[in-house]
Order: C-alpha cells, then structure tokens, then sequence
C-alpha cells in the first residue's frame, strides 16, 4: 500500500522525485512522475513534469516518494519493474 500525502496539507522535499495522482491508486500506469521545485526567492512551488512543463504543485491532489531511499532506479529499467522501486511496496 503506498503511503499517499496530501499535496495541500504536506509538500515533498525541495528536489524529491514523487508520484503525482488525482486518486489514491495502485495502478503505475495511471501516475504522473515530477520533481518537486522552489523559486530563487523561495516563494513559489512547483512541480517539473517535463523538461519544458511546470505545474503548481495543487494541480494533483496525493503525493508519495517515487524512490526508496538510497535504492534508485536502474537506467535500463523496464516499465512493469517500476513498482519494486516505489516506497511502501
């Protein structure tokens, strides 16, 4: 079972890789990956989705760490392995 977060009331760490949903789902192929982010000033928040598309972080409704800490993805990964690497499975 993942360990979905409220985006409104708990932010990622500046920088932390996390899962993005609209629902509290276990299916992978239905998540979004982004990078939580944070303006020079530290005033703004946002979420990088693609390398040309930020999003405000409100834009999904449950979060959750992408990658067990200190585990990391393989780079030849393949698609139906990703759930291994997920936090709380």
């Amino acid at each position: 079972m993942l360990n979905w977060r409220d985006i409104k009331s708990e932010k990622p760490e500046i920088g932390q890789i996390v899962i993005l949903s609209d629902q509290k789902i276990t299916d992978f192929r239905k998540w979004t990956l982004g990078q939580f982010l944070e303006n020079d000033d530290k005033t703004a928040y946002g979420l990088l989705i693609q390398s040309d598309k930020i999003v405000k972080p409100d834009s999904f409704a449950f979060w959750t760490p992408f990658l067990i800490k200190d585990l990391g993805v393989p780079g030849d990964y393949k698609l139906e392995e990703l759930p291994q690497y997920v936090v709380g499975n």
